[in-house]
């Protein structure tokens, strides 16, 4: 999988702060991973925030859409 496996974020859902090694938001359920339609590459939620591009491939991270 790519990105920080151990960096803390916020949930995109419900904004409690989470860790790295989670999948899912331990308040709401929410997926905390996105997968790229194109390359099917897993990436943490929040690299939706910070990049406009799947890391891997370039495809939009507009098309991405929630793991799990």
């Amino acid at each position: 999988m790519g990105g920080d496996p151990k960096g803390a974020f916020k949930c995109p859902r419900c904004g409690t702060t989470t860790w790295g090694h989670l999948e899912f938001c331990t308040e709401c359920g929410q997926s905390l991973n996105m997968e790229c339609p194109e390359c099917l590459e897993t990436w943490r939620y929040y690299y939706k925030e910070d990049r406009k591009f799947c890391p891997s491939c370039g495809t939009r991270l507009a098309g991405m859409r929630e793991t799990g």
